[in-house]
C-alpha cells in the first residue's frame, strides 16, 4: 500500500507598488509586475508524518520572520513547527521583507506587507493539506547544458578578487572554483491530480534586473514546465550559487551581460565593500493579471519619500507603465504616480 501524499497550493503575495526590491547595494522601487509573486506550498504526508515546504518569492527572509511563518502555519495546520520548512527563490526582483532594509521607504508598509506575507504563506500551507492526494514519486539527475551558468567571482591580475567584474575586463585573471551543473528532479505523480515536481539548481535568479516585480528564471520555469507536462507544478529550490550567475564575461553570439551588478572584494574576503555601479537600463513589460481571493488592509501612513529616494528613481530609465492590478491583492491605486510624491 503507498503511503505517499502530496499536496499543493499557491498564494499571491503581491506588494504594493513602490516598495523597496531587494537584491543590489542601489536602492530601487517597484514600479509594477511583470509576473505575479507568489508563495507555494508543498506537502508531504507519509502515514502520521507531515512536512510542508514553503517556498516565497523574494530574495531573502531573517530568521525571526521565518519563526513568524513556522508559527502562522503550525497554528493553521496543526503541523510542528520543526516540520515546517521555509526557503526563497532568491530573486533579485522581488520585494523586501526586511524593514531596516538598508534604503529608505515606508517602514509600515514593509512591515504591513511582511505581515501580509507571513499570513498568506499560512492560507497557501491550509491549502496545501487540503490538496493531499496519494502520489508515486521518482527522481533524476540531470546535467544543464553550457552558456546558462558561469562562475561570477574571478582573481585578478593584481591578486584581488572580484565578484562580477565588468565584461571584457583585460584585468581578469581565472575563475575561482568550478560550476555544478546537475540539475536535481523530484517528480510526484497524484492520483487524479497534476504532477509536482521539486527542482533544485544553483543559478541566481537575477537575469531580469530593473524595478519591475518578477518571480524571475524560476517563475519562467514553472510556466514552461506547466506547458509542457500538462499542468504540472513545480517548486524550486536553490542551490548553492552564491559564486553563479548568468553573465558570461567574455561574451560571445547572444550571451545575456546586463543583468547584474560589479562589485570588488576585500582581498581574502567573500563580502563586497559596499560600492556597487549598475551597468543596465531597467526591465520593462506588462503584467499578468493576479487571481488572489484575499486582500491586506491597504496601509493609511502617508510619507513624503526624501530627496535620495526620488533622485535613485531618477537614476533609472525605464518609464512606469499603468500596470494592469486586476485581483491583486495591493491595488496600483494606493501608489503613486510619481514615485516623488507621497506614498499613500
Amino acid at each position: 500500500m503507498n503511503n505517499l501524499r502530496i499536496g499543493y497550493a499557491e498564494q499571491l503575495i503581491n506588494p504594493p507598488l513602490g516598495i523597496p526590491i531587494a537584491g543590489y547595494y542601489v536602492p530601487r522601487y517597484a514600479k509594477g509586475f511583470l509576473d505575479d509573486i507568489k508563495v507555494i506550498s508543498l506537502s508531504i504526508k507519509s502515514k502520521n508524518d507531515t512536512v510542508i515546504l514553503l517556498s516565497y518569492d523574494c530574495c531573502h527572509i531573517k530568521a525571526d520572520m521565518v519563526k513568524k511563518i513556522k508559527a502562522a502555519v503550525s497554528e493553521k495546520t496543526g503541523v510542528a513547527e520543526g516540520n515546517v520548512i521555509v526557503t526563497v527563490t532568491h530573486t533579485h526582483t522581488g520585494p523586501c521583507v526586511e524593514v531596516n532594509c538598508g534604503f529608505e521607504c515606508d517602514t509600515k508598509m514593509v512591515s504591513d506587507y511582511i505581515d501580509f506575507a507571513i499570513k498568506q504563506g499560512a492560507i497557501a500551507a491550509e491549502e496545501s493539506i487540503k490538496d493531499l492526494k496519494s502520489a508515486k514519486m521518482g527522481y533524476w539527475v540531470g546535467q544543464a547544458p553550457d552558456r546558462i551558468a558561469y562562475i561570477r567571482r574571478y582573481k585578478m591580475k593584481d591578486g584581488s578578487t572580484m565578484t562580477c567584474p565588468p565584461i571584457n575586463n583585460p584585468d581578469i585573471d581565472h575563475p575561482i572554483g568550478t560550476l555544478d551543473q546537475r540539475v536535481n528532479v523530484v517528480r510526484f505523480d497524484r492520483e487524479g491530480a497534476e504532477s509536482v515536481i521539486i527542482l533544485n539548481y544553483g543559478i541566481h535568479a537575477d537575469t531580469i534586473n530593473g524595478e519591475m516585480l518578477a518571480s524571475d528564471w524560476v517563475g519562467w520555469t514553472q510556466r514552461t514546465l506547466a506547458k509542457c507536462l500538462d499542468g504540472a507544478k513545480c517548486v524550486c529550490v536553490m542551490g548553492a550559487q552564491g559564486d553563479v550567475g548568468s553573465t558570461h564575461v567574455f561574451p560571445t553570439k547572444s550571451d545575456m551581460n546586463d543583468t547584474e551588478i560589479s562589485f570588488p572584494e576585500l582581498a581574502g574576503s567573500s563580502t563586497g565593500t559596499g560600492s556597487a555601479a549598475e551597468t543596465s537600463s531597467s526591465a520593462g513589460g506588462a503584467p499578468r493579471a493576479g487571481q488572489a481571493t484575499s486582500a491586506p488592509e491597504p496601509s493609511t501612513h502617508t510619507t513624503v519619500p526624501p530627496a535620495s529616494r526620488a533622485a535613485a528613481c531618477a537614476a533609472w530609465s525605464q518609464p512606469t507603465a499603468p500596470p494592469d492590478t486586476t485581483g491583486r491583492p495591493w491595488s496600483a491605486a494606493q501608489a503613486p504616480k510619481s514615485l516623488a510624491q507621497p506614498m499613500p
